[in-house]
């Protein structure tokens, strides 16, 4: 699914854009069959090529479809819907980007609905003066019932409700750059939005037909529609001419809700795949509709086992090994159980138990989905080349942000104004003060005990111990929240708010730190010993792992501002939480845990910030900030640069902030944007 235009990439229609939306959506349906059925075209019209060089009467038809499509574009937004574009990128410098493509999208739980606010503001009432009464009737009375009462039936006999899908509106694409693969981009980045909901839509041409069945969706039914009136094309015929038009009612559902759960996305932009869990019986008899594109099934997994996916981190070229950073897994496969057969030697790869209790289900060029005992997931990080991250993948199904959240983000967003008091505020956030404190965490300071935060030390007990001291002594109530008994607790601090919201706003760093990883040697015993596996798990815990950057510098950031709040006696209208992650390295054990009780509790998470290695600048590159949701959440992390990891000691004995491009002013500029989110939407007056 990519486009044959450089560039060409895709994202949300903005207000501005709409009226050009609706020109390409005029234009693309210009000789859609249902289209010229409505509105009764003239027979002239299919051989004209544009819009300048119609007939008057066949420019009035193309004005009122354009009525029609304005109508559609409002009425979607009004709905809670959203548009998608297909945008080619400026050719020359002095060139504007073009919309090449569009789609209209409905949400789950939301239909195109016509009340009387809906009419007026979209301009809807406009139809029925374009089209006449006839043409309305044929859209409402004849077409839509028909579409409805067959999609239901769909939905049904798949245990599923329609309610519960998306609609794809409309897609369309300029006819200037039709065959360009836009509309592949729009698809893709579609399924990316809608999953793991099913979609349904409809296609009034064997074309488009064709093209939605290679895009994996199904025809639930064939009707036609206009007979006696029109022509295959919709246009006015008489006799046996007068065949009408045909319509495929189309449905796309990945995997039946009653088979599986979904679990989420993994991997890169480039190297993405969607993992569901589901049962045996599911694959054995063919419930399940697998995208072998984009898909990863596995079976549930039982409490002694865990999923683990990991990836290669995003790392600079110019600190990149030359070696293949999963030559490590690569080594390791005559010991280790490997499938390539994802749908077929699952079941066998996850029951086996071999003297690793490691198995590959699934492996890309960057990438692998890993099933290990509990045991193993609780030190993988150990065994992994430094450029390799693992992440903890959560069986609780995957819950989207909802529209709320969205709503509420979208509207600080708009109301974001300079405000003095803020300014004057953050700008008291002391560098001296976190250097301080991020010394004694390193154990770069001279009365620090500390030599590692590995989540699973002594150390990172009493560093856990030290954080939750500090944040008090900035005047938050904290706790430790202890999600794993062998683990260092998460620390979470709370400020209240000062009057009667539940409402709270979370700014998070990991305190735990990883070094490089351990030596195969000191896993495995030699054959002299009976071949026994040898677990000197307790070296690692003692390998120096100072994390000045991954992650100190986001905790001190965290204590910058917990002391600025100090220092300003401020209180807030939301409750604000900072909370200092553990296991963070084994692939986000305490934060995910975190998420997950505050789902359970049902908590009022208005948005978290995380803040994660913000410490590193190269010397030949100016101060950056980059924005690289979790449980529903709405989420997001502020990162050191807008581009691949180019830290140098990342995942390394010498990730030190005594060194060369660890720049506390960078840290402070970023600590003053989070601390920036806070006062701008919880400062009380």
């Amino acid at each position: 699914m990519t486009s044959s235009i450089p560039g060409a990439y895709v994202r949300i229609a903005e207000p501005h854009e709409y009226t050009e939306v609706t020109w390409i959506l005029t234009r693309g349906f210009a000789r859609d069959p249902c289209m010229n059925n409505v509105r009764e075209v003239i027979p002239d019209y299919k051989d004209q090529p544009d819009y300048n060089s119609h007939s008057a009467s066949a420019k009035r038809t193309l004005e009122n479809l354009f009525v029609f499509q304005n109508a559609l574009v409002q009425a979607t937004i009004l709905c809670g819907g959203f548009i998608t574009l297909a945008v080619i990128p400026p050719q020359k410098e002095e060139h504007k980007e073009i919309i090449g493509a569009a789609t209209l999208w409905l949400k789950p739980k939301q239909q195109l609905d016509f009340p009387l606010s809906v009419i007026t503001k979209s301009e809807a009432w406009k139809i029925l003066l374009a089209w006449g009464f006839t043409g309305v009737r044929r859209i409402h009375l004849d077409c839509i019932p028909v579409i409805e009462k067959i999609s239901k039936k769909g939905f049904k006999a798949r245990s599923a409700d329609v309610s519960d899908s998306w609609y794809l509106l409309e897609v369309a694409t300029d006819p200037a750059y039709d065959g360009k693969g836009l509309c592949s981009l729009l698809m893709k980045d579609g399924f990316e939005r809608t999953l793991p909901k099913p979609i349904h839509l409809e296609a009034s041409t064997s074309r488009t037909r064709d093209i939605y069945s290679h895009y994996g969706f199904e025809i639930e039914e064939e009707c036609w529609f206009g007979k006696g009136s029109v022509d295959v094309n919709g246009l006015a015929a008489k006799r046996e001419a007068a065949t009408g038009y045909p319509e495929w009612i189309m449905i796309k559902a990945l995997i039946t809700s009653s088979c599986a759960d979904y679990l989420g996305p993994y991997g890169t932009e480039n190297d993405r795949y969607h993992l569901y869990r589901t049962q045996r019986e599911c694959i054995q008899t063919s419930e399940l509709l697998n995208d072998s594109e984009t898909t990863v099934v596995v079976p549930f997994v039982s409490e002694e086992r865990k999923l683990i996916y990991v990836q290669e981190a995003g790392i600079d070229s110019s600190i990149r090994d030359d070696a293949d950073e999963l030559a490590l897994l690569s080594s390791l496969e005559d010991i280790m159980t490997i499938t390539t057969s994802r749908t077929q030697t699952t079941f066998s790869a996850l029951d086996n138990n071999n003297p690793l209790d490691f198995d590959i289900i699934y492996r890309t060029n960057s990438s692998a989905l890993l099933s290990v005992s509990s045991e193993m997931a609780d030190r993988i990080d150990a065994y992994l080349p430094r450029f390799v991250v693992p992440v903890l993948v959560n069986t609780a199904t995957d819950i989207p942000v909802s529209p709320d959240s969205r709503r509420r983000i979208s509207n600080w967003l708009d109301n974001i104004s300079f405000k003095s008091r803020v300014d004057e505020i953050v700008d008291t956030i002391s560098i001296d003060y976190m250097r301080s404190k991020l010394e004694y965490l390193t154990g770069e300071s001279s009365n620090s005990p500390l030599r590692t935060r590995y989540a699973k030390s002594d150390d990172a007990r009493e560093a856990a111990t030290w954080l939750k001291a500090q944040f008090e002594e900035n005047g938050a109530k904290c706790e430790f929240h202890q999600f794993r008994p062998d683990y260092s607790p998460n620390v979470i601090c709370r400020y209240a708010a000062s009057g009667d919201s539940d409402g709270i706003i979370i700014l998070g760093a990991h305190y735990d730190s990883r070094a490089g990883p351990m030596n195969p040697k000191y896993v495995y015993s030699s054959p002299s010993n009976g071949g026994r596996r040898i677990d000197n798990i307790n070296i690692f815990k003692s390998i120096r792992a100072p994390g000045a950057n991954d992650d100190g510098s986001g905790i001190a950031s965290l204590l910058g501002i917990t002391h600025a709040i100090k220092e300003n006696n401020l209180t807030f209208t939301n409750n604000i939480q900072f909370a200092a992650f553990s296991g963070e390295e084994q692939g986000l054990v305490g934060s995910i845990q975190y998420a997950q009780k505050l789902r359970d509790e049902n908590a009022n998470v208005l948005v978290m910030v995380q803040a994660d290695m913000i410490g590193y600048r190269r010397s030949d590159e100016n101060p950056q900030i980059a924005f690289p949701a979790s449980r529903g959440f709405a989420s997001t992390q502020v990162f050191e640069r807008t581009g691949p990891i180019a830290d140098p000691m990342y995942h390394n004995s010498g990730d030190l902030s005594r060194r060369e491009g660890y720049d506390f002013e960078q840290i402070r500029s970023i600590a003053k944007v989070t601390f920036s989110l806070v006062l701008d939407t919880s400062l009380s007056s």
